[in-house]
């Protein structure tokens, strides 16, 4: 399986979002000049789930947006060039509208993968989110990686997957 592992562009003009590797989400004025923050941590949840979904011999791509400074336009090339069947996104609640906006603008490029969000957004556990969020087609909460990995390794088959919460029908 075609596997995408993302942590999205989050910026607001000269402020850069930093997420995926912080324990708290929250923004960074990026100086004049320079592309990224001063502080970008690693993510290493997204790092994990890779090496667990490359160990089992699917193909993996991992973007950092934050840490490379890409724009917005700039992340749906590198996915939309990779084509993958599963794209999974991590979120936070800070950044939820613009991850929303993110999972439509990619939807509407691949509209035949599934995307998957993951990361620190409470909302996320409930099954309203996914009827209230049609981009979004699975959500994936707590530990992640070992549920990406069994999800992957079933992708037609959701049912009993623990951490996963996906729209039935």
């Amino acid at each position: 399986m075609k596997i995408f592992l993302g942590n999205p562009p989050w910026r607001d003009g000269d402020k850069y979002g930093v997420r995926a590797g912080s324990r708290w989400p929250h923004f960074h004025i990026v100086p004049p000049g320079q592309k990224i923050p001063s502080y970008v941590p690693f993510p290493f949840y997204l790092a994990y789930a890779a090496a667990l979904l490359e160990n089992d011999r699917h193909q993996v791509k991992i973007i950092d947006a934050v840490a490379e400074g890409l724009e917005s336009d700039e992340f749906l090339k590198e996915v939309t060039e990779f084509a993958p069947e599963l794209i999974v996104l991590e979120v936070s609640t800070p950044s939820i509208y613009q991850d929303l906006l993110t999972a439509k603008t990619i939807k509407s490029a691949l509209p035949q993968s599934i995307i998957a969000f993951c990361g620190p957004h409470a909302e996320m556990s409930s099954p309203d989110f996914l009827v209230n969020n049609q981009p979004v087609d699975l959500a994936v909460f707590g530990e992640y990686e070992y549920t990406l990995r069994e999800l992957a390794s079933r992708p037609n088959d959701y049912a009993g997957i623990k951490g996963l919460i996906f729209r039935k029908g």
